[in-house]
């Protein structure tokens, strides 16, 4: 009945990859073991329908690889770094327990030598993560338990396959100072191609050729593969070469991306359960049953591999406070046993180290350890996923729309993807890609272009299993075409492209985006992408003073972390004290998930000199937020800062971000009396003056004239000036202006109101200012100063509704 005929071994093997999974899971089994299962009874010592020779072998080979390159994939390396020391801790655990457990075994009940006890025992200590995948698949990959597990494996496999070379080096001659050093060396220098180098290739290629997703792909695969194989030269394992190429490319490779998804793809689907299936062929049921040798020798080493795992575990979860549903979590994915176990059996056995009891007592061991691990992964994966399913970081709003407006091909990937990272992962809605044609000569040559366009960004969209409804329209002008469709469409996140804008940051602010500010309440990202975000390293984030506290800002803020999160990207907060001080108590009650790092600025003017002192470069993304005009946080120096960092540089992702806006109601501002003297205000503690006309037209005349009707002492007005000059009022609208600052010659905030008819001129406010307010607050209480400001400004409001 042996399949010779490839096309028919291919589609054969198909069918079991379709059918068995699902029967077993009808049984309320892992599929894993149903595959495993399938390839005990299709394999050559049972129906003899397939052997493990050929292709088999090679997919097979591959699928093995493919399990510790997407294991190393899925770890972020900032949070491998923050828990590396449940990795290490689990790893030595996990090594030492059953080296010790089996090496005295084995020598007590079966009369091994020193040689052979060791090399038997590092088969205990050593696993293979065969149920990973389903820790993706229940979204708990990134779980601290399951960090602590993948950690660990390479701890302990790395560790169990140079036990196999110096013993093989000891029989084989004798081993010497020298083998040992060198296959240190050895080792050493891979992690060093794999974690150094890769990155910098990859990097390279991406920037060099701009290639697309085909070819993203196969340079992945080829890089995978190269790096196992200098493994192998290394003399270990290839899987510990694919686990270093997984880590290092996780850095480059965004999650959500197209890319990401093809790569999981295709090893779920195909090469992983070949592995699993060649897994099943090795079990020779007829020898089993055919000799009682066999049996003793099996039931030790399960007994063994049991017992050190799972004690491993429960002793590495009491003192790292675990609970026990991880304890068996890790215990589920740490006893399998493969690759490494089947490569120290082999070689044993080729040297006569082992007879054929202990290679067909491994046999049984894969086999058992193969349908433990995967049950207790499920089961306890489930609890954990369910447990923790309040508490993992969830978007702000998990139906929200994204709309994206391409309107170059070559923008189609950069733009495609950032939208991608931003929908709520798991959401039904779709992403909606856009394209506005203008009207005019012509039209039918550009919606054809348009449509081009839109197909791209649909096929890219669809890789990445996100739905997507592409939207194309045809306006008399491209702004009042996408303001169309995002209210159409009730669009809260809204991502366009630019064309390079280095030399003039000012047209994303006074451009067609200034138009789409003023008139969109969506969260919008303006972007200029210069090559792929996963290709940076860092991205620094400039929030302006006051941004804060406005609505929106918190979900901004949490969707710039999204984005950081996806690209494994350093998070850098830049602003002045009171606005950082607020960030980080705002991300002290999230899960990080990114190293984030704050940098206080003196005054938020010497931004761009700030840029140019920490010296960034070309991998460093820029994300600049922002607000629209008119707001608490507005202010026109804002426009030239930004302008004057994008003159500067030019090669980086620069992307400008403006938080959503809260509906406004109407009649909602609280009612306040400005007649009479200066009183408390009845809610909150300061002190406000009767509004005071304002005769001097000249700015710093004007302020001054208002600071001496409530300070005039002399020495106290100086030191208030000192604090306002050079002159940066917040426009609260296009008539009323707001200058704060803090003081320590005062105990509570107090608020000046004053009025010029003629209006006063100041710095960079287009039309005179009738109306101005002064806000000055202790200084040790820069909580209070936020509260107060926040009411100030719904108080000018109001002030400006009664005229």
């Amino acid at each position: 009945m042996l399949i010779t005929n490839p096309i028919l071994m291919f589609a054969f093997i198909m069918f079991l990859l379709l059918a068995a999974p699902a029967v077993f899971e009808r049984m309320k089994m892992p599929g894993i073991v149903g595959l495993i299962m399938a390839g005990i009874l299709v394999g050559p010592h049972a129906a003899g329908i397939l052997r493990p020779e050929g292709s088999i072998e090679l997919f097979s080979s591959v699928g093995l690889i493919y399990i510790m390159f997407l294991a190393g994939l899925e770890i972020n390396l900032h949070e491998f770094s923050r828990q590396k020391k449940y990795s290490i801790v689990f790893g030595t655990l996990t090594f030492l327990l059953p080296m010790v457990l089996g090496t005295l075994g084995a020598r007590a009940l079966f009369s091994f030598s020193w040689p052979a006890a060791v090399l038997l025992a590092s088969m205990f200590a050593s696993h293979t993560l065969i149920p990973f995948p389903a820790t993706v698949r229940l979204g708990i990959s990134r779980h601290r338990s399951v960090v602590a597990s993948v950690g660990g494996t390479i701890i302990t496999d790395t560790a169990a396959l140079l036990v196999l070379a110096f013993i093989v080096e000891m029989v084989s001659t004798n081993l010497t100072p020298v083998f040992i050093v060198r296959q240190l060396a050895f080792l050493l220098l891979l992690i060093i191609f794999a974690m150094w180098g890769l990155p910098r290739l990859t990097s390279l290629f991406f920037r060099v050729l701009s290639p697309d997703g085909v070819t993203e792909f196969v340079l992945i695969l080829a890089l995978v593969f190269l790096t196992s194989y200098f493994a192998q030269l290394a003399g270990v394992e290839p899987i510990i070469g694919a686990f270093f190429a997984g880590l290092a490319l996780s850095q480059m490779i965004a999650d959500q991306s197209s890319l990401k998804n093809r790569l999981e793809f295709v090893g779920n689907a195909l090469f992983i359960p070949f592995f699993l299936i060649s897994v099943g062929m090795l079990v020779n049921m007829n020898v089993i049953f055919s000799t009682g040798k066999v049996w003793p020798m099996a039931v030790f080493m399960v007994a063994c591999v049991i017992a050190g795992k799972y004690v491993s575990a429960v002793i590495f979860s009491k003192a790292m406070k675990f609970s026990m549903d991880e304890a068996n979590l890790i215990f589920g994915l740490s006893i399998n046993q493969a690759a490494a176990t089947l490569a120290a059996v082999i070689v044993g056995y080729r040297l006569g180290i082992f007879d054929v009891t202990v290679l067909n007592g491994t046999i049984i061991m894969i086999f058992v350890t193969c349908i433990i691990g995967p049950f207790f992964t499920e089961k306890y994966g489930r609890r954990i996923a369910l447990a923790s399913e309040e508490s993992l970081e969830r978007p702000l709003n998990d139906s929200a729309r994204v709309m994206v407006a391409v309107g170059r091909s070559e923008s189609v990937p950069f733009l495609t993807d950032l939208a991608l990272m931003l929908h709520p992962k798991g959401s039904k809605e779709p992403v909606f890609p856009l394209h506005v044609v203008q009207d005019g000569e012509d039209v039918d040559r550009r919606i054809i272009a348009g449509e081009k366009i839109l197909s791209q960004m649909v096929a890219r969209a669809v890789s990445a299993e996100v739905p997507v409804s592409p939207v194309s329209r045809i306006d008399i002008n491209v702004h009042g075409g996408i303001l169309r469709a995002l209210k159409e469409w009730r669009v809260d996140t809204f991502i366009m492209g630019s064309s390079r804008y280095g030399s003039d940051l000012g047209t994303m602010l006074f451009g067609v985006h200034h138009k789409i500010c003023d008139e969109s309440r969506a969260m919008l990202f303006l972007c200029q992408m210069e090559h792929p975000l996963s290709m940076d390293r860092s991205a620094y984030v400039m929030v302006p003073p006051l941004l804060e506290r406005q609505p929106g800002f918190e979900a901004a803020f949490s969707s710039i972390k999204q984005l950081a999160v996806a690209n494994k990207l350093k998070f850098n907060v830049i602003g002045v004290s009171d606005t950082v001080r607020s960030v980080q108590r705002m991300i002290s009650t999230e899960t990080a998930g990114v190293e984030v790092s704050f940098t206080v600025l003196s005054q938020w003017n010497s931004l761009a000199g700030h840029l140019n002192k920490i010296g960034l470069k070309e991998n460093d993304a820029i994300i600049l937020m922002s607000s629209r005009k008119g707001r608490l946080a507005w202010r026109p120096s804002l426009a030239r800062l930004y302008q004057t960092v994008g003159r500067q540089f030019l090669k980086n992702n620069i992307i400008l971000v403006h938080p959503p806006e809260a509906e406004r109601s109407e009649g909602k501002f609280e009612q306040f009396d400005f007649d009479g003297a200066p009183r408390a205000d009845r809610e909150m503690p300061f002190l406000i003056n009767a509004p005071i006309k304002v005769q001097d037209s000249a700015p710093e005349a004007a302020l001054e004239t208002l600071l001496r009707s409530q300070f005039p002492d002399e020495r106290i007005l100086k030191r208030l000036m000192k604090n306002f000059l050079p002159l940066d009022p917040v426009e609260l609208s296009e008539e009323i202006v707001l200058f704060h600052t803090h003081t320590k010659d005062i105990q509570k905030p107090v608020v000046l109101v004053g009025t010029n008819q003629g209006g006063a001129v100041f710095p960079d406010i287009k039309r005179p200012s009738r109306a101005f307010f002064v806000l000055i607050s202790p200084e040790d209480q820069p909580a209070l100063h936020l509260k107060t400001l926040a009411r100030v400004a719904r108080f000018a409001q109001d002030f400006l509704k009664k005229g």
